[in-house]
């Protein structure tokens, strides 16, 4: 599986709607990955001036 197939298999024929978010599982581990590596700033304690 890959980002392609989740968006060509279950999003093809319609726009994402929330209900889809538990079945884009390779996309939702990318995601988690990226934040894992990346947080945003206000994760790491970081105040904005």
């Amino acid at each position: 599986m890959n980002y392609r197939f989740d968006l060509d298999e279950i999003i093809s024929e319609h726009r994402p709607v929330s209900e889809d978010y538990n079945r884009l599982t390779y996309t939702n581990a990318v995601v988690d990955e990226v934040l894992r590596i990346s947080p945003p700033a206000n994760a790491m304690g970081v105040a904005s001036k």
